[in-house]
């Protein structure tokens, strides 16, 4: 696990942290890999295979079965950086009422991790996105959603399916607004 999403097993993980794997064809070992996890994990981690590589599939899969309190979604070459489970943990038990909750996040590119979106995120400002909705990140990869906020909503087959599911969440939360 660590090795595929840079996530480091922490104190706090067995208590707080699910991660869904949902495997599409991938030519790796990511199914070995998955279950010496799952066998140490087995109540943090679960794993999905599907037939095509099909990433709407595989988030609406993700979102079906998850039971924590927020979800996020990686594809494969992206990346967290270290301590951003741990982070985030710190920050939804000081704001609980978060629905949203963005971070950088990191893609492979020549072998390189690279800064996804970095600009938009300064250091570790709390931004209301109702107040400054041009910080938002129209990228799903890089945010936390509430887990009960995205319950009713899937990802769309499209090109852009992440931008137009966070659309969806950022529209949902907005006019739901009193």
């Amino acid at each position: 696990l660590s090795a595929k999403t840079n996530i480091e097993i922490f104190p706090d993980f067995k208590d707080n942290v699910e991660v869904i794997i949902v495997d599409s064809t991938s030519e790796d070992n990511t199914k070995e890999i998955c279950y010496t996890y799952i066998n140490q994990y087995p109540n943090n981690i679960s794993y999905f295979q599907q037939d095509a590589v099909d990433f709407s599939k595989a988030k609406n899969i993700a979102i079906k079965n998850a039971v924590g309190k927020f979800i996020a979604f990686l594809e494969p070459h992206d990346y967290f950086s270290k301590n951003t489970l741990q982070n985030v943990l710190k920050f939804v038990k000081n704001h609980d009422k978060a629905d949203l909750i963005a971070v950088p996040i990191f893609f492979i590119d020549n072998n390189k991790k690279v800064p996804y979106l970095k600009y938009k995120i300064k250091n570790t400002e709390e931004i209301n996105l109702l107040d400054e909705p041009q910080y938002s990140q129209l990228l799903g990869l890089s945010t936390f959603f509430r887990n009960d906020s995205i319950k009713n909503i899937e990802f769309l087959n499209t090109e852009n399916e992440n931008i137009a599911f966070s659309f969806t969440i950022v529209w949902k939360l907005s006019t739901s607004v009193v």
